[in-house]
């Protein structure tokens, strides 16, 4: 049901710790910084959201770094962003990791589908900036590449279920950056000018 096709080995930490001086999120969203494991390489991810309290919960990818740097990603940074996305957005994660509310339970055929709407927001345009020593990936300007999603509760498996309610669509300003991607920058606090990271919505 997730949007990947190709084959992700995502090993979900433990919640490292929640970062509030570095925090870059909306106003009214929290944020938590998390280490997952992509392809055998270690990223420190951070991520903004909102739970549900009525109807709709978001989630946002807000930066992201390579912190094993003798591991050699052999991915590129499109399959690598793609994959975390995926992984934040994930129910089982989103539920075991940043939301105590559960979904209702699922219905059962005819009865109409009902459930959580969750939005998933990607951003389209980044730049990397060198700090403490670690090459961040973090957004340019607020494009997103939105994706909703229904989810339900299955009492039989005892799982979150995700139904996309709509295919991905841009929202926000700033969309227009480049595809070429700069190199990574080398002296500290330096930054790069801002480049596309190909989505669901390209």
């Amino acid at each position: 049901m997730k949007k990947l096709a190709i084959i992700i080995v995502v090993l979900f930490s433990i919640i490292l710790f929640t970062n509030k001086t570095m925090a870059e999120c909306p106003e009214g969203f929290s944020e938590v910084t998390v280490t997952i494991q992509i392809n055998n390489c270690d990223y420190m991810v951070s991520i903004c959201y909102i739970c549900a309290v009525s109807t709709t919960q978001t989630i946002i990818l807000d930066k992201f770094t390579k912190i094993s740097p003798m591991c050699q990603q052999t991915w590129t940074i499109q399959q690598v962003e793609q994959a975390l996305f995926s992984a934040i957005t994930d129910p089982t994660f989103v539920y075991e990791n940043l939301c105590d509310n559960m979904p209702p339970p699922c219905a059962i055929p005819p009865n109409p589908p009902q459930g959580l709407e969750e939005w998933g927001k990607n951003p389209v345009c980044w730049f990397k900036v060198r700090e403490d020593g670690f090459v961040w990936f973090k957004p340019c300007e607020t494009c997103y590449c939105v994706t909703k999603w229904r989810v339900c509760w299955d009492p039989v498996d005892g799982t979150a279920v995700e139904t996309p309610i709509s295919v991905p669509f841009l929202e926000g300003e700033g969309c227009d950056c480049s595809f070429i991607e700069p190199p990574d920058p080398i002296i500290e606090q330096q930054s790069t000018s801002c480049f596309r990271i190909p989505s669901e919505c390209d």
